[in-house]
Order: structure tokens, then C-alpha cells, then sequence
């Protein structure tokens, strides 16, 4: 994909024909892409369109966080807030985002566990979907991205939604693109 820097991801041996290899997925850790350790668990997956003699040529197909990294979030004492946006970019493809959200138990309370009153996790989910999708619609496909791939949401909307409810951590968890004749 034209958003990383170098073009070739790895070198895979074909002795099968042209045909057998289109239209197949490879998932790939961005950690081997930008050389970075603590992203291992973001993968991306992209789709093999075109053979050439030794390279295979690849579209992005989708994102996502991987399962040991989501059940390592998840715990029995919060609240977990899901929800899914669709968001048109700028060369208007379709992309659905999905993310998680996680309370916090607050620093003065007594209590191990904190679950968040469903009132407050209502304007959580409505906060956090507006400001996702203010964020990212009609944006260059490259730059929504890089903005997933980084800790911009969480960073932003822990601060914001401090005095609504306390919130640990918040992850787009995967981008699904969708067909260009759905709706």
C-alpha cells in the first residue's frame, strides 16, 4: 500500500500459476512494516491482485487488532463500549470502523470494579462516534489509516470524556472496507 514507505513487503517462492495466486489474502503484522515491537498485534489484510514475474502486487482489504490483544483488555471489573461507524473517505470508498471502549475504575473509589451507568455510557458512545467520524469523513484513505494505526483516539478522548465517565483505553479494533455498491 502507498501509505508505508517501502513498496516490497516480503519475497514469497511461486511455483503455482498466476491464476491459483490472484484474488488470495495475506495478513501482515504492521510491525514488520514500520519496525516497531509494540505493534505487533495490529494486522492488516490485503488481497493479491496482480502477478507480475516474481512480485505479486497487493490492495488493501481490511484492519484489525488481533484476539490475544482485544482478551488481554477485557475484564470482568468495567464497562466494554462497542459500536461501529461507516465513513465515506475522500475518494469515496466506504470504510466501517470498528472500536472498543473500557471505563476505569475512579481514583477515589473504594470499590474493585466500575461499570459505568448505561445513561453515561449512552453520551460515551454518542461522544466518541461523533468525534471519530468528524475526524476521519472525507479524508484521504491513506490518512485514516495512519490515524487508526495510532494512539490518536485514545490520546483525545480520554481527556474529554473525563468527567463523563473514566475511560482506560479506547482501540479501533478493525476497518473493513466495504464493496463500492453497498450502502
Amino acid at each position: 500500500p502507498e501509505f508505508f514507505d517501502y513498496k516490497i513487503i516480503s519475497n514469497i517462492i511461486i511455483n503455482v500459476s498466476n491464476k491459483a495466486i490472484n484474488k488470495r489474502y495475506v495478513e501482515v503484522s504492521i510491525s514488520e512494516l514500520i519496525n516497531d515491537y509494540f505493534s505487533y498485534h495490529k494486522l492488516i489484510k490485503m488481497k493479491l491482485t496482480k502477478v507480475t514475474k516474481s512480485y505479486c502486487h497487493s490492495d488493501y482489504e481490511s484492519y484489525k487488532i488481533s484476539n490475544d490483544k482485544i482478551f488481554s483488555l477485557l475484564q470482568k471489573k468495567n464497562s466494554l463500549i462497542e459500536c461501529n461507524l461507516k465513513i465515506k473517505t475522500s475518494d469515496n470508498q466506504l470504510l466501517v470502523v470498528h472500536y472498543l471502549t473500557l471505563t476505569k475504575k475512579d481514583k477515589n473509589s473504594f470499590r474493585k470494579s466500575f461499570y459505568g451507568k448505561s445513561s453515561s455510557i449512552k453520551k460515551v458512545r454518542k461522544i466518541c462516534t461523533s468525534f471519530i467520524k468528524d475526524t476521519l469523513n472525507h479524508k484521504k484513505t491513506n490518512l485514516i489509516y495512519t490515524i487508526c494505526y495510532s494512539n490518536y483516539f485514545n490520546d483525545k478522548l480520554v481527556k474529554l470524556l473525563r468527567s463523563i465517565l473514566p475511560i482506560r483505553d479506547l482501540q479501533v479494533i478493525r476497518i473493513r472496507k466495504l464493496s463500492n455498491g453497498s450502502k
